[in-house]
């Protein structure tokens, strides 16, 4: 009679057997963890936009600090990423210094849209990464924008935001947003 190896023929078998309960088990739970949180968001932001030098009105200025605000929506995938849609209006006509400051790039109430991508490693902040244009009627500039928030539950899927963001118009000038804000997950 053939003698039968336990170790070659049970221990695979056992081993196949742990892991598909393992990975089965760990999607039941994550797709709890999935149904219980709000996947889409939305908000809006005032803030004030700064930038080196420029003219305002007619009048040079060694730092420009502009109105500004900004509507966004996110998507989340998951509890940590999400991936959205980021709008920033400046409420004022203005003149910028290129960042080589030989050129001046004059802005007319441009609408800067952002495609962003946000990782929310803990509780409070998220930190988003992402690529538009800056468009007026004259000229659009490529954008790369990088942005933090810090946010405040405020009950009922409401939350405050403190936003910091600086955004790199390719080829022109930079600037960065300052801004306080609320937004509804839903």
């Amino acid at each position: 009679m053939p003698t039968v190896d336990v170790k070659k023929t049970f221990v695979p078998f056992f081993v196949l057997i742990l892991m598909a309960t393992l990975a089965f088990g760990q999607k039941d739970i994550e797709s709890e963890v999935m149904e219980a949180f709000n996947r889409h968001e939305i908000g809006a932001l005032l803030s004030h936009t700064h930038m080196r030098a420029g003219e305002v009105e007619g009048e040079s200025r060694k730092r420009l600090s502009l109105p500004s605000f900004s509507i966004f929506y996110n998507f989340h995938i998951d509890p940590k990423w999400s991936v959205g849609l980021h709008t920033d209006f400046v409420a004022e006509q203005f003149v910028a210094q290129s960042l080589g400051g030989g050129k001046s790039i004059e802005r007319e109430r441009p609408i800067a849209p952002a495609l962003m991508v946000g990782f929310k490693p803990g509780e409070h902040f998220t930190f988003l990464v992402g690529g538009g244009a800056d468009i007026d009627p004259e000229e659009t500039l490529g954008l790369i924008r990088i942005d933090s928030e810090y946010g405040l539950e405020l009950g009922n899927e409401w939350e405050f935001i403190v936003a910091l963001g600086y955004d790199i118009r390719i080829d022109a000038f930079d600037s960065f947003q300052l801004g306080l804000g609320v937004s509804k997950r839903f």
